[in-house]
Order: structure tokens, then sequence, then C-alpha cells
């Protein structure tokens, strides 16, 4: 029962990271070099890109709370 408790801690605090990281990623690199990510932002296929990596990165987020919902 321990083990299982200390592995769903550590299985969330890595899901936290899933859901920070890439956010502060994004704006690292925006405050870093301006205008980095502005060909994601000025046409059709970047919308697509973007529209699709949130979407895998908020299923992800899904995916993982649901692997973690141990019932002890």
């Amino acid at each position: 029962e321990g083990v299982v408790r200390t592995k769903t801690a550590e299985g969330k605090m890595q899901l936290v990271f899933l859901a920070v990281l890439p956010i502060a990623l994004i704006l690292a690199l925006n405050f870093m070099w301006p205008g980095y990510f502005a060909p994601l932002t000025h046409s059709v296929t970047g919308y697509v890109i973007v529209t699709v990596c949130g979407g895998l990165w908020i299923s992800a987020i899904f995916i993982a709370r649901n692997i973690l919902n141990v019932d002890i």
C-alpha cells in the first residue's frame, strides 16, 4: 500500500510538470526571442499545428489523470 501511494504521488508530480512545462517553455522562448512563434500565428498551417498540439497536450493530461486515479 505504501509503494502504491509513493508511486501515485510521483505520478501526480509528473502530471503537474506535464501540465506546466509547455506553457513555461513557450513563455520563456517568446521572452528571449520575440516573434519566435510568429510563423505559428500567421498562417492556417500554424493554427492547425497549434490546435493539434494543444489537443494532444490536453488529452495527455486527462489520460494521465485517469491512470493516476487509484483508489487505495
